[in-house]
């Protein structure tokens, strides 16, 4: 609540600073933006905007810039970014266990965006460790 707070007022001292012409629609348009992120999550949809070509995997605990999807061993692409249930970016070694994800990769097949997913992970009896740490 407090950084919604920091971030209303920090809009508003901008737009004061604003010839009012401009002043209007900034404050419109943050109106706006506001009303349609609490519609949406009042519908209980996603905020998140995944990809619908994106795919699904298992997503083990990164080595490095190795990580393990599923049954492939693959790079994480320079500027790859992890993002949580709530859309925030997280680093690589949060990341300690299993977990459900949702991910593009680049033009060199290299892990590109991740996207986290709720759930309870079901491993295959044959991959009960991480690919990576072998």
């Amino acid at each position: 609540m407090f950084q919604s707070r920091g971030l209303i007022s920090a809009v508003f001292a901008v737009a004061l600073l604003c010839p009012p012409s401009a002043r209007a629609d900034i404050t419109e348009d943050f109106a706006n933006a506001v009303a349609a992120e609490a519609a949406a999550a009042a519908a209980g949809t996603d905020l998140r905007k995944i990809p619908d070509d994106a795919i699904e995997g298992i997503m083990f605990r990164p080595q490095g810039r190795l990580v393990a999807i599923d049954d492939k061993l693959m790079m994480l692409a320079p500027g790859s970014k992890i993002r949580d249930l709530n859309n925030r970016i997280i680093m690589p070694s949060a990341i300690t266990a299993p977990v459900n994800v949702r991910y593009t990769v680049d033009q060199y097949a290299h892990v590109h965006l991740v996207w986290l997913m709720g759930g309870d992970v079901e491993l295959p009896e044959k991959n009960k460790g991480n690919p990576a740490e072998n």
